[in-house]
């Protein structure tokens, strides 16, 4: 059996971090992941979904030292899902990636005071290209109802 997730995206908010003792760190950061496709119309959709991710210990430190809002970041780990009652009583269901490997693809100096960031120079070529390939697409392919 194998549970793996890799996630390329940025960080909606700054990491929120808690020690659990004086030895044990966690930290908690959401990751937006995009996605871009030709609807049936042929028109471009955007999709972005949030990940909730877990990070712990010394990784969790790195994550506290190294990350910001808006930072594009790379991260491996497993997926898992967890129940837990709300205080209000009310059973809930969360789903986690839980990270063993956090990586900044931009560094802290590069965003701004704001937490926003410009886009690393490889991410701007292939926005580019994307759009190119937009443009001339002519291709007589059947339309169907699959977004991709």
């Amino acid at each position: 059996m194998y549970n793996k997730v890799t996630l390329i995206g940025r960080l909606g908010k700054d990491p929120e971090i808690r020690s659990l003792d004086e030895n044990t760190k966690v930290a908690r950061i959401t990751l937006a992941t995009n996605e871009s496709y030709k609807d049936r119309n042929g028109e471009w959709q955007d999709r972005t979904e949030w990940h909730n991710v877990v990070v712990w210990r010394a990784a969790a430190e790195r994550v506290e030292r190294q990350l910001r809002k808006g930072m594009l970041t790379f991260v491996e780990g497993k997926i898992g899902y967890r129940k837990y009652t709300d205080k209000d009583g009310i059973e809930r269901y969360s789903t986690d990636v839980t990270a063993y490997i956090v990586k900044p693809l931009e560094k802290l100096e590069d965003t701004g005071s704001t937490g926003s960031s410009t886009q690393p120079p490889a991410f701007k070529e292939v926005e580019e290209k994307k759009e190119e390939s937009s443009e001339q697409d002519t291709s007589n392919k059947e339309d169907d109802d699959l977004p991709f």
